[in-house]
């Protein structure tokens, strides 16, 4: 649970190279998924509440960065290799998102030299795509750490309310996957196995350390949120 001012869960970055394909969560140039659960309230101020970010937090920051925009009201991604003053932006559709609910999000992110596109999905449901040609396919390697709930050190960027079941694969999922996501992990028909490059369950409901399912075990190290056990099994 994330209270809208200073809360962030941290995963510190891997010393040397850490790609996707060497057990780490710099995305590289990979196409790549994330999905979670969310619940952003009404009350939120931040004008970017962040959901997953490593760095691209700026034009000068490499990494990638998704979060819900309030003010237009959609998801965005930020993809950046640093060196410039552009950074890949491939937007998604209009829609609401802080109203008090739980939803099952998702952004599938497929990446060419030429163009990066990011297809973004709502309890299951497509919503729509965005590309961006500025800054495609560029490396977006980076020593910055992963952050969920907000960025530790930058302002309007905190979330309001709960995010839980947090995951990222290193390839992109297909619409089916996606549900099979949101179901709990029952496969949807005709799915390929998959593994996620992170996994975050987020029930542990006690402690400053969420643990990571993937066997890589990057754990996250939380802040100072609080835990919901509302709704957990044997909780």
């Amino acid at each position: 649970s994330f209270d809208n001012t200073d809360d962030c869960d941290t995963i510190a970055d891997g010393s040397g190279t850490w790609e996707f394909g060497q057990g780490g969560l710099d995305a590289g140039t990979s196409n790549f998924t994330i999905t979670a659960w969310v619940e952003l309230l009404t009350n939120v101020t931040d004008t970017n509440p962040s959901i997953y970010f490593k760095g691209a937090g700026s034009n000068s920051q490499a990494g990638y960065w998704w979060y819900y925009d309030t003010a237009d009201n959609r998801f965005e991604l930020r993809l950046s290799d640093g060196l410039d003053a552009d950074r890949s932006n491939p937007d998604g559709p209009v829609f609401t998102l802080d109203d008090n609910s739980w939803h099952h999000v998702a952004v599938v992110v497929q990446r060419t030299a030429s163009q990066d596109q990011a297809t973004y999905y709502l309890d299951g449901v497509l919503q729509g795509s965005g590309t961006s040609t500025a800054d495609a396919g560029v490396t977006t390697n980076t020593t910055e750490r992963v952050e969920f709930g907000g960025n530790c050190s930058a302002a309007n960027v905190d979330w309001s309310g709960r995010q839980d079941e947090i995951k990222i694969y290193s390839y992109e999922r297909t619409a089916k996957q996606i549900v099979e996501d949101m179901n709990a992990g029952h496969p949807a028909p005709g799915s390929p196995v998959g593994s996620a490059a992170g996994y975050w369950k987020l029930d542990e409901g006690f402690g400053t350390t969420a643990q990571d399912a993937n066997s890589l075990n990057n754990d996250l190290t939380l802040s100072t949120q609080s835990w919901s056990n509302n709704g957990k099994f044997n909780k």
